[in-house]
Formats: structure tokens, sequence, C-alpha cells
């Protein structure tokens, strides 16, 4: 799958919504975690997206990736608040991490964490 490398993120990022007509995995820059909720503005009414963590090198984190990442069909959100099964993202405050985001027929305009 095609990686789109984004850049770090800090608290907020923002960007031009970019459509996906198929499948793609977006992935950004290492950045620290300041707050305990992430916030999306997607539109994915006819499609999905996944928000898996990683650590700064990469490699999945057990308790946010995989099948403890919740996947949302048919969402059209400003304001989506991505959830794991065992985990909150509260629990990385002050780790450096990447967000793994893989999307299907849906539109990433912007996300945040707050």
């Amino acid at each position: 799958m095609p990686v789109w490398p984004w850049p770090s993120c800090g608290s907020t990022a923002s960007f031009i919504c970019k459509p996906v007509a198929k499948r793609k995995t977006v992935e950004t820059k290492p950045f620290e975690i300041e707050g305990d909720t992430l916030e999306l503005n997607i539109d994915a009414h006819r499609g999905s997206i996944k928000v898996e963590i990683l650590d700064e090198t990469g490699q999945a984190l057990p308790a946010f990736s995989g099948a403890n990442a919740k996947l949302y069909r048919g969402h059209d959100r400003l304001r989506l608040q991505p959830g794991w099964k065992q985990s909150s993202l509260g629990s990385l405050k002050g780790q450096t991490v990447r967000l793994r985001l893989k999307l299907q027929n849906t539109k990433l305009c912007a996300f945040q964490i707050r």
C-alpha cells in the first residue's frame, strides 16, 4: 500500500481535503502527544477509516493497532474522535508517536490532538 508521509503535526494539523478513491495508508512524521483526544475532520460516508498509533520508529503499538483500533464506516464528521478497544490516547501523553491512518473512499481534511 502506498504511504503518504505527512509533516509533523504538533498539536494541530490541517490540510486541503485529500480524497482517497480506493485504499491508502497515511503516516505522520513523529510528534509528541500533548493532549488526551484525537479529532479528525473526515468524509467517509461512502468509505472507512482506521487510526493506528505507532512508536517514533514506525513500529505499531499493540494496544493502538490491529484489532484494537476501531474501524469507522459511513461517517461524515467534523470532529470524529477515534478510539481503541483497550486504551486511551491520554495514556501516551508526553510520548513521541506517529499516526497511521488507513483510508478507503475517504476524504481526510484535518486532525488535531486536544
